[in-house]
């Protein structure tokens, strides 16, 4: 019997939620070639993964996988400003990769949510910061 099982069905319904959207989004993609939908179809996947994990985490504690949720749900966020800003550009504009970039500050945001002693599962100050910025920055655009 679980401890907290309000916990364990409101990650359900997300993770259930999220999975719905994804099939949804892949369904649009026949009608959608461009490069931000790709973009924002990466952010949907890894948003769902993120909520499969959680639901994995009200059943168990993994320390680990706290640390990659976390990380999940900021490259979720990054991927989905990257994807508004392709929408918003102009096609002659400078395209520098922000691969590179995305996984440089996932890399850490990995090591500072790894490394955490007091409670793996809040995120740290920096990691909120920055999930932060990256959904102001995409409502903001």
């Amino acid at each position: 019997m679980l401890q907290n099982q309000d916990l364990f069905g409101i990650a359900f319904f997300e993770a259930t939620a999220s999975v719905v959207l994804l099939v949804l989004f892949f369904l649009f993609r026949r009608d959608h070639r461009s490069d931000y939908f790709r973009s924002w179809l990466a952010g949907w996947l890894v948003f769902t993964l993120t909520a499969g994990i959680d639901a994995v985490l009200a059943i168990h504690n993994f320390p680990a996988l706290a640390a990659i949720s976390n990380v999940g749900r900021v490259a979720a966020s990054l991927l989905f400003l990257i994807s508004i800003i392709k929408l918003t550009s102009s096609p002659g504009r400078i395209r520098l990769p922000v691969v590179p970039l995305l996984v440089a500050v996932l890399s850490v945001i990995y090591y500072l949510e790894g490394n955490r002693v007091h409670d793996p599962y809040s995120p740290h100050w920096a990691t909120a910061l920055i999930e932060s910025a990256a959904l102001l920055a995409a409502g903001w655009i």
